[in-house]
């Protein structure tokens, strides 16, 4: 139905999503034959030509993209280590990341970069500089609360984690995957928007692509790597606490988080490939598996960058609100804590 939906929109979306179909510095020039059959099929200049395979110098771009995700994984690991003073660690680390990420957004709104975004080819585009301010405001509220959290827990006790999922808790090894998926997440979502605001004919987008897509498949193989321990190591049941109608949405909001974290990926590659774009796992370019085609870069480039953000911002939000309730008004500490420290 999802997809039906996208066809049905795509007939509306010619000049195409920019992320699939940049046209920065074309490396080939294309033919006379080539332009005339992009003119009458109404695609972007620049459309088939793998031209974005240029790096940063020295690869800067790929080791930042590795120094991000280790920085996630580090975070993820302090955050539910047995020691109390790695926890705070954890809690100060994870605030400079919110509070950077949350500082450079607001810092670009100030200063005017948000108002370089390309005219919208949608109704729900010109809502990116207000998403942008919004994930900058959470961003830089969580921080404080993380800071917060450093400077207060004087005297967090040690704690024991099994390496498996327990009866009532997640383990170590689900812990760690829970939240640096979250947090590789957490950087591609403000990074995908953002782009979006950068010109086409400057080096610092193709990089950005590089760390963008890079993630991506991170977050893909992350997911698949969750879904496998999972059925070695069951998670825990739902609390007992929860009302039937609270474990139907809970059940239904996990079954649709994964669909978004695999749908992403997925969906940018296809969009991307569709125009004859290289994608990008770090050091290495991945092949270009199929002809390009707009009918392919249409459909999937909404999915990735109008509908699945917007889905996204909805599951999420009734994931944490739903947490919230069970710790706050329910008094459910327990929920929590299945797998937060």
């Amino acid at each position: 139905m999802v997809f039906l939906l996208v066809v049905g929109l795509s007939a509306q979306a010619d000049p195409l999503l920019a992320a699939g179909v940049q046209s920065s510095e074309p490396a080939a020039a294309v033919s006379a034959q080539s332009v005339v059959t992009q003119q009458k099929q109404g695609v972007p200049e620049g459309f088939g030509i793998a031209d974005n395979d240029h790096r940063a110098p020295y690869h800067l771009d790929s080791w930042v993209g590795l120094a991000m995700l280790f920085s996630a994984l580090g975070i993820a690991v302090a955050l539910n280590h047995p020691s109390g003073a790695m926890r705070r660690i954890g809690y100060f680390s994870c605030a400079l990341v919110l509070l950077g990420i949350g500082g450079g957004l607001l810092l670009m709104r100030f200063i005017g970069v948000f108002a370089n975004f390309e005219e919208a080819t949608l109704p729900p585009d010109v809502a990116k500089p207000f998403l942008l301010t919004f994930q900058a405001l959470l961003a830089t509220v969580g921080g404080v609360y993380m800071l917060w959290l450093s400077a207060t827990a004087n005297s967090e006790p040690n704690k024991i984690f099994a390496n498996a999922n327990e009866e009532v808790r997640y383990g170590q090894y689900s812990r760690y995957l829970h939240w640096v998926t979250a947090f590789v997440f957490l950087l591609l979502m403000p990074m995908g928007v953002f782009m979006s605001a950068l010109s086409h004919d400057i080096g610092l987008l193709q990089y950005v692509y590089v760390i963008h897509k890079a993630l991506g498949f991170t977050l893909l193989i992350l997911v698949f790597i969750r879904l496998i321990w999972n059925r070695v190591s069951p998670r825990p049941a739902l609390s007992r606490s929860l009302n039937p109608w609270e474990l139907k949405l809970a059940h239904i909001v996990h079954i649709a988080l994964y669909v978004v974290l695999f749908a992403f990926p997925i969906s940018g590659y296809m969009m991307s490939t569709g125009a004859g774009k290289w994608s990008h796992f770090f050091f290495v370019d991945t092949p270009l598996l199929f002809e390009p085609s707009m009918d392919i870069v249409r459909p999937f480039g909404l999915l990735h960058k109008v509908l699945l953000p917007y889905l996204f911002y909805l599951i999420i939000f009734a994931h944490v609100i739903g947490a919230l309730k069970h710790h706050y008004i329910d008094g459910d500490v327990d929920s929590v804590r299945r797998m937060v420290s």
